[in-house]
């Protein structure tokens, strides 16, 4: 039986909205359309005028440049005429349902409940996701147009049958929405004032060119692209109106469909697959990130997505209590996106109430034919692009997971602490307040939960206080948004700044005091064990890199900053001056990479590499411009340097830190356990590498 799903208030006013924005952007492109062609005219007559009055070559060439000046004018405004707006398609692979008769069954049973059309195409692609896509043009917005289907390969590898089914599903309740059509006219106008905003290499080139032919054309062909920057004026304000109510309808499509794929299947299969896209997406990105770094030294995959379903599992089976739960309390609705939040969609999903109807936890794989096959085909198609220059090696499983546990182990702390210095270092401590203190506690109790939730609010509450922040300068055009359940108008913005910032300052004391308790708690282990003191070291250590590594960051900082301006067209008497001010910083980053290259500690963390650029920059001093030109290797190496030596403040920072905790976690009679997975950018302690440290911290480095 058709499944019929009425569309909400919400749903019904955004399409009204959504349709209103068409008609007045078509009522005002009508009018800029009216006005070209009326310059035209005028144009037609004064070169028609001039020439009846006097003819010969100067006039008629001013003639044909002011007739120029109106056809460039219309040109302009219907450029977009020769352009196709099709969907890109190159990483796609098609694929033919005649081979996977399970796959077509599936489909076609969900297009029977759903009551829509069969696609015209399935593609499969590499991602954890499925899409629907068509080619809009002219006749799509007049005429029917079958849609395509796109089944990403890791999201077969994510999900159940039946969670798969409900995604299917959703995608097919896209197919039968008869605001599709909307869709697809809000897409075509967006397209289009995209175009004529951005998309202007090939009329400019024509343009120029007409110029270039004479001197009499020049001077019109300069006043048609002053016109058109004025028609780009007014099409920017179309184009927010138009887009923001597209994404608004967009949004309620989603819920739409949601609903759609829980009367086929229930809500429940449908929440489910939301919950498990994060950890399928960061297990792909992990293995492409692997490979990336392979591929230069050409080494390829056998099969990537059965690498996907090893961390897949392995990145499921090393998970710790989710202790540190990142929940911000700042709820922003974001008018440019054009999807729900995953939160928001399961809370509508669970309002609906629908049951399961089935639950087949079979993989989704399983109506496939020939998975492994497919598999293969679509990791060749991934290297298609790729150019190796030497002999092809495949990387089988078995090296792959050795390689991938191996580094995974490498960058994690201790997993005992439960996450509690994944995002912080231990504050300065007090060690004579610290062994004074009586009241200890258990291990246990020091890395409880709870304990952990204090590092989580405080990381919260610097997050929330810098949108905050970019609330109050304006940067986010929004006018009010909800913090902690109450609502706050734009202008409340920065008296809500100083009431996080106290939120901050006593989180910070609190987890003070603690970091107290927890050195006491330490150094009274090494003296029950008779152990050499060397935790005071680590802490000094820690306390002193993080002191060292705000000047480093800050240095980084405003070196990235200054180099902008390369990126950008910018005059050569300002590129100049930009440059002499950047030779002072060069001074201080030199040193600091001396430092480094004369420190034996730091030859692990120092690639053959980097070694070569660094002593190449710190050689002589480069110059960056000249002949109005830049010298692109000059620049190139020092910018290298500088994202070299950004990355090693990361890798010290994290060693030396993971040394303490592995310090720390010896002096403990726990059973072994796995350590918890850490990224390095999780870990950013501004790390410095010049740096005085005690025994403990030389230890930690070695």
């Amino acid at each position: 039986m058709k499944i019929v799903v009425k569309p909400s208030a919400q749903f019904r006013k955004n399409t009204t909205s959504a349709v209103f924005s068409i008609f007045l952007f078509i009522l005002v492109y009508f009018l800029m359309v009216i006005a070209a062609f009326g310059i035209l005219g005028l144009c037609v007559l004064g070169a028609v005028g001039l020439i009846s009055f006097h003819f010969n070559f100067p006039l008629l060439m001013l003639s044909i440049g002011i007739v120029s000046l109106g056809v460039l004018i219309v040109l302009f405004l219907f450029k977009f005429l020769f352009k196709s707006f099709k969907s890109d398609r190159s990483h796609l692979v098609e694929l033919d349902l005649s081979s996977q008769p399970k796959l077509k069954a599936l489909l076609e049973n969900i297009v029977m409940q759903v009551g829509t059309q069969f696609p015209k195409r399935v593609y499969l692609s590499n991602e954890v996701n499925a899409s629907v896509f068509y080619d809009s043009n002219l006749l799509s917005m007049i005429f029917p147009t079958r849609k395509n289907l796109t089944i990403g390969m890791g999201l077969v590898n994510t999900l159940n049958l039946e969670e798969f089914k409900a995604v299917l599903s959703h995608e097919f309740g896209h197919f039968s929405q008869r605001s599709m059509k909307v869709g697809s006219y809000v897409y075509y106008v967006n397209e289009v004032i995209y175009n004529l905003l951005y998309e202007n290499d090939s009329y400019q080139t024509l343009a120029s060119k007409w110029a270039d032919i004479s001197g009499y054309f020049s001077i019109f062909v300069g006043i048609a692209f002053k016109v058109a920057q004025g028609a780009q004026w007014i099409l920017k304000g179309m184009y927010s109106v138009v887009n923001k109510n597209f994404m608004a309808l967009s949004r309620e499509m989603e819920f739409h469909a949601d609903e759609i794929a829980a009367n086929v299947t229930g809500g429940e299969p449908l929440a489910d697959s939301f919950n498990k896209f994060g950890l399928a997406s960061y297990a792909l990105q992990d293995v492409f990130n692997y490979y990336e770094g392979e591929l230069q030294h050409n080494r390829i995959p056998q099969n990537i997505y059965s690498n996907h379903r090893f961390v897949m599992g392995f990145l499921a089976s090393q998970h710790r209590e989710d202790y540190v739960n990142n929940q911000s309390d700042l709820v922003v609705k974001d008018q440019w996106a054009s999807h729900p939040s995953d939160e928001d969609r399961i809370q509508r999903l669970q309002l609906l109430g629908i049951p399961t109807k089935n639950m087949d936890s079979a993989p989704a794989s399983s109506c496939f034919t020939a998975i492994a096959d497919v598999e293969v085909m679509l990791t060749s198609k991934l290297l298609s692009n790729c150019t190796f220059t030497g002999e092809v090696e495949a990387i089988g499983d078995e090296k792959f997971e050795e390689d991938y546990q191996g580094t995974y182990f490498k960058f994690c702390f201790p997993k005992a602490f439960n996450g509690y210095y994944d995002y912080r270092n231990p504050s300065p401590i007090d060690k004579e307040v610290a062994i004074a203190e009586k009241d200890l506690g258990s291990f246990e109790k020091l890395f409880s939960s709870e304990v952990v939730s204090w590092v989580s609010q405080l990381v919260t509450s610097e997050s929330d206080l810098a949108t905050v922040s970019h609330i109050a300068d304006g940067s986010y055009a929004i006018k009010s948004f909800d913090y902690r359940g109450k609502r706050y108008k734009k202008i409340e913005a920065r008296s809500l700044m100083k009431l996080i910032t106290e939120r901050i300052a006593a989180l910070k004391n609190q987890l003070a005091i603690h970091d107290q308790k927890i050195f006491g708690f330490f150094a009274q282990r090494e003296r029950e064990l008779q152990k050499p003191p060397l935790l005071e070291g680590y802490y000094a250590g820690l306390v002193n890199l993080d002191k060292e590594q705000s000047e480093n960051q800050k240095l980084i900082s405003e070196l990235k900053a200054r180099l902008e301006f390369t990126s950008y067209n910018t005059p050569v008497v300002k590129i100049k001056s930009n440059f002499r001010e950047i030779k002072k910083d060069e001074v201080k980053l030199k040193e600091k990479i001396n430092s480094l290259l004369e420190d034996n500690r730091f030859e692990k963390l120092l690639s053959d590499e980097l070694v070569g650029i660094f002593k190449q920059y710190t050689s002589k001093e480069w110059e960056y411009f000249g002949n109005e030109i830049y010298y692109q290797d000059n620049l190139n190496l020092l910018l290298n340097s500088l994202e070299g030596f950004s990355n090693l403040q990361s890798m010290v920072g994290f060693t030396m830190k993971k040394g303490m905790l592995e310090y720390q976690e010896s002096l403990l009679d726990l059973p072994e356990l796995q350590p918890a997975p850490v990224t390095l950018e999780a870990n950013l302690v501004r790390a410095e590498a010049p740096m005085t440290m005690e025994d403990g911290n030389i230890d930690a480095l070695g």
